[in-house]
């Protein structure tokens, strides 16, 4: 296992570092190049939209050695390929011409139905909760309930993303956060998504490229299908409770942002500055501040981890309450009338 993995963030790594020293010639050849506005998209000049290829590359490539070397044989499943391409695709389609989001929804539901039932160890097939002492079989609703949970989270990650380091940095929270379960193949799968992140941090920080939709779309369906394999592995040793806790944040801002959006009779699928980041960056005044504050509150479950018997529940309340105060908070500021004469 030390040299699988040696190998593993090493090719990783070699091939996120050559994507980041060519993204430019890569996002020109690619015609996948976002461009600011001065609205939403805030950054300074064209930005190449490649840190989803540099993720696809080394997730392949990993898969032929992972083949070839006899481990993670879970990972490199047709199945799994199969919707790592189609969501990798969908994302890259959709970086270049911005797709219908009807069109989207049913291509990722698809691939999303597909993985999961033509590859029964990422299916959720029982919850079982702890801290309640209680198992819930899903039963028929097993495959929907998977594909649902799926859509949430790649939806989720790609409002996260949008503030330089933002997405990357959440990503190596979640691997941080898993590292204490992981074991076996696992630890390969995760260590060639943690080292991609890593490599394209700086490059990311300082706006040399972006992730961009595929990469979102990719880490998204890659992460949660990991987190969900791994989860059955434990066979009801693993609560399904500190998954909750540990994904908690983006699900909950996705829920927010889509809810208030239709309330204020505005599309759910319009993109706008009413995110966590967002409402964080208008509250400290910097960037890097508001990113800081909110890889923190995703770090919360970490607790979990260094504290003996702490109860999930109640962490999961303290994260909670933790963002609904800085929701109202902002909410509060935005409508406090002006009583300067």
């Amino acid at each position: 296992m030390p040299i699988d993995l040696w190998q593993t963030i090493g090719l990783s790594a070699a091939l996120a570092m050559l994507v980041a020293t060519f993204s430019k010639q890569l996002g020109d050849s690619l015609k996948v190049v976002d461009l600011p506005d001065g609205q939403r998209k805030l950054h300074e000049h064209a930005t190449p939209l490649v840190g989803g290829l540099a993720f696809f590359a080394a997730f392949m490539a990993n898969v032929a050695f992972w083949r070839m070397s006899g481990t993670a044989d879970f990972i490199g499943t047709t199945p799994l390929i199969f919707g790592a391409f189609v969501f990798f695709g969908t994302g890259y389609m959709d970086d270049r011409r911005h797709l219908h989001p009807t069109f989207r929804l049913s291509a990722l539901c698809v691939a999303g139905g597909f993985v999961t039932v033509a590859e029964p160890t990422f299916l959720l097939t029982e919850l079982d909760f702890h801290f309640l002492n209680v198992s819930v079989p899903l039963g028929f609703f097993a495959a929907p309930f998977t594909v649902f949970t799926l859509l949430c989270f790649q939806n989720a990650a790609n409002m996260s993303d949008g503030v330089n380091g933002l997405f990357l940095g959440l990503t190596l929270v979640w691997i941080a956060l898993l590292a204490p379960w992981l074991h076996g193949g696992y630890i390969l799968y995760f260590a060639s998504i943690g080292a991609v992140s890593l490599t394209l941090l700086l490059p990311n920080i300082t706006g040399r490229l972006f992730t961009g939709d595929s990469g979102t779309y990719l880490v998204s369906f890659l992460v949660c299908l990991g987190s969900i394999s791994l989860y059955n592995s434990y066979n009801g040793e693993m609560p399904a409770e500190y998954l909750a806790v540990v994904f908690l944040i983006p699900v909950l801002d996705l829920g927010r942002v889509m809810v208030t959006r239709i309330v204020n009779g505005s599309n759910p699928f319009k993109g706008d500055r009413s995110h966590l980041q967002h409402i964080l960056i208008a509250m400290t005044g910097k960037r890097r501040h508001a990113v800081a504050l909110y890889l923190l509150l995703n770090l919360m479950p970490a607790l979990y981890l260094l504290i003996d018997e702490l109860n999930l529940l109640l962490l999961g309340t303290v994260q909670l309450s933790a963002y609904g105060l800085i929701i109202l908070s902002r909410w509060f500021l935005t409508r406090r009338p002006n009583t300067a004469e």
